[in-house]
Formats: structure tokens, C-alpha cells, sequence
């Protein structure tokens, strides 16, 4: 079984959506292992090669979310809400959540969603640099100057996308079906918040000259800002493409 296919859960696994949640997942493959406490999963998030987590956000501790992506930057975090709120999605992606998924979808929506945010990167081609950053998806790392940048999963995947296409402006849509691979719901903010945690991380970078420009209404495009001695104003190129 890989390891994608293995994940925690961490909620009142006896609610009846989460009771159709994990038949669909055992159904499908998944060996799903519910966990009692917060500090359960955490001790199996660092001590085990699972997948990722997913929880409810409100069982055993509210804040538990937060902690999680500060201390486990590269392991997926999936939030689960019983019941739709698109306003309680936002709130949960805004503290670090990949993805939101909830009672209200069917059950092959919540299994390839999840297939999908614990699926390692597998977009094409080598490392891709631009100027002095560069993002290599197969060791899930971005760095600038050399120095790694501290991304979760998902920011680097939506940084990727901007960058296979800097200095153009990539429409929210089509942003969201290279990263996540589905249709955009409306008043989905899956784009806008991870760009927004995007664009604070790279401002706190030190002689960092690439910024996320909006284009009201429409979307985003990565651009290099003025010059440096390293090469910022060099078009984008993936090492080890096919060309």
C-alpha cells in the first residue's frame, strides 16, 4: 500500500458523515487510522510515513490546525467539516489547511479530493529556476539564493504554476485546475488564500525580487522586480526538461 493511501484521522469518528466518509475511503483503498487526540496525531505525524492528516478542526483542540502546519510544513492537512460552510472553509485554509472537504460532497468527490492533496507533486521536468529561485518539485523544495523557503505543499504548487508561466497573468480558474485539478466552485477562496500566504512569505525574504501581482478580476502573474547581480531577469527554465 503506498503511502498516499495511508492517512490519519482525527475526529468523532461515530457522526454520520464521517461514518460515510471513512466507508468510502476503506471502500476505495485508503487504510485510514483514527486517532483520539490531538497529541495522538501529533506524535504520528512525526514518528510515522503517512500520507496526511485529516480532521475536524473542532475535536479535542480548535488551534490544533495552526500548530500543525507550523510544525508539519510538508505533511498534507486536510480539514473535514460535517456539514458545508464556505465561510468556515475560508477560515480553515487561512490557518493552513490544503484542502476543505466536506458531508455535502459524494463520496467519490471526498475520495479523489483527497487522493489529490496527499498525491505527491507530479508536475514535468527537472528543478525550475527563475533568477534565484528555484522550485524543484521533486524534492519538494523551493529555495532562493539557495537558502529554502519554509512552503507548505500547496504554496508551492500554486508558486509553481506562477512561475511555469511568469510575467503572464494566470486566471484564478486556471490556477485552480493545475493545482487542485477541478473545476473552481463559486466563491471558492482555495487561490486567493494561498497566494496571499504566498506573497507574505516571499516578502520576508531577505533581497527577495519576485513578487505576485494581481490583475483584478482576473488573476495572478509572478514577476521579477528590478535587478540584482544573480540573474533575477532571466526567463523561467525547468532543468532536465524535454525539450
Amino acid at each position: 500500500m503506498s503511502v498516499a493511501a495511508r492517512i490519519l484521522f482525527l475526529g468523532d469518528r461515530t457522526h454520520p458523515a464521517a461514518r460515510r466518509l471513512l466507508g468510502a475511503l476503506a471502500a476505495a483503498g485508503w487504510h485510514v487510522r483514527v486517532v483520539a487526540s490531538v497529541a495522538d496525531a501529533d506524535a504520528l505525524l512525526r514518528a510515522e510515513d503517512v500520507g496526511g492528516l485529516l480532521l475536524d478542526p473542532d475535536h479535542d483542540d480548535p488551534e490544533f490546525l495552526r500548530r500543525a502546519r507550523r510544525d508539519h510544513p510538508d505533511r498534507p492537512l486536510i480539514a473535514w467539516l460535517p456539514t458545508p460552510s464556505s465561510t468556515r472553509a475560508a477560515d480553515l485554509l487561512e490557518v493552513g489547511a490544503d484542502e476543505v472537504i466536506h458531508g455535502g460532497m459524494v463520496e467519490r468527490e471526498l475520495v479523489a479530493r483527497l487522493g489529490r492533496s496527499v498525491r505527491h507533486d507530479d508536475r514535468p521536468g527537472g528543478p525550475l529556476r527563475l533568477g534565484a529561485l528555484t522550485i524543484d518539485p521533486a524534492e519538494g523544495e523551493v529555495s532562493w539564493a539557495g537558502a529554502r523557503l519554509p512552503l507548505t505543499r500547496r504554496e508551492r504548487e500554486v508558486l509553481g504554476a506562477l512561475a511555469d508561466s511568469a510575467g503572464r497573468t494566470v486566471p484564478r480558474e486556471r490556477l485552480y485546475r493545475q493545482v487542485w485539478g477541478y473545476t473552481m466552485a463559486r466563491g471558492d477562496r482555495s487561490v486567493d488564500v494561498n497566494v496571499k500566504r504566498l506573497r507574505d512569505k516571499l516578502a520576508a525574504v531577505p533581497g527577495m525580487a519576485v513578487e505576485i501581482r494581481t490583475q483584478a478580476g482576473v488573476g495572478y502573474r509572478l514577476e521579477v522586480v528590478g535587478s540584482d547581480d544573480q540573474g533575477s531577469e532571466a526567463p523561467p527554465a525547468r532543468s532536465g526538461a524535454s525539450q
